[in-house]
């Protein structure tokens, strides 16, 4: 169900998520939603065995919203791709879902970009990127800098061969990151490794 850009606010968007169990792909981006969506969208992840593809961009969902989201998928086994771009969930609200992920068996795509996350935020989301299956990490403009993408470049060497820590990374996007050469050298040699 695709019923982005409509207006919703929280009021309409929540009976949608309570009658979304049976769909495989809801969108609700750009709809004005508050993070008072959060908890429908936690007892979605938890009950559905079907959704796969969450598109939630756009909204106002913040750390509860994102602390729901966390919850949510730590019983979820099917969502593929989460889209939470642009959220505003800061540091705090990326830690929370970055420790849920390790739960998320299936997730393979995840956008976060547009949501204050700086460097404690991404480093939490490195330290668990090996025992995930993110395939597919959007991470555009956020406040990383170059030092947390030689963390992330360390991550990606240090978990390239086989094993079950191995980084399963395929495509990254780092566009408007606040990265200078420093950072970019540090990805470039990393690359060798992921192969």
């Amino acid at each position: 169900m695709k019923v982005a850009e409509n207006d919703l606010k929280s009021e309409g968007a929540i009976p949608i998520i309570k009658s979304a169990s049976n769909l495989e792909v809801l969108s609700l981006a750009k709809n004005f939603m508050k993070s008072d969506v959060g908890k429908p969208l936690a007892k979605l992840l938890k009950s559905s065995t079907v959704i796969k593809k969450m598109y939630l961009e756009f909204n106002e969902l913040m750390v509860p919203g994102a602390k729901w989201i966390a919850k949510g998928l730590t019983h979820n086994k099917t969502l593929e791709v989460l889209n939470i771009k642009g959220n505003i969930i800061g540091d705090e609200g990326m830690i929370l879902i970055a420790q849920s992920l390790p739960s998320a068996p299936n997730l393979k795509e995840l956008d976060i970009s547009l949501n204050e996350i700086g460097p404690n935020g991404f480093q939490a989301l490195c330290d668990v990127l090996p025992i995930s299956k993110i395939e597919t990490l959007i991470c555009n403009k956020n406040f990383l800098g170059d030092e947390v993408l030689g963390y992330f470049a360390n991550i990606l060497s240090e978990t390239s061969g086989p094993g079950p820590q191995q980084c399963k990374l395929k495509k990254f996007d780092f566009s408007s990151c606040r990265l200078n050469d420093t950072g970019l050298i540090y990805l470039i040699n990393s690359l060798q490794f992921n192969k």
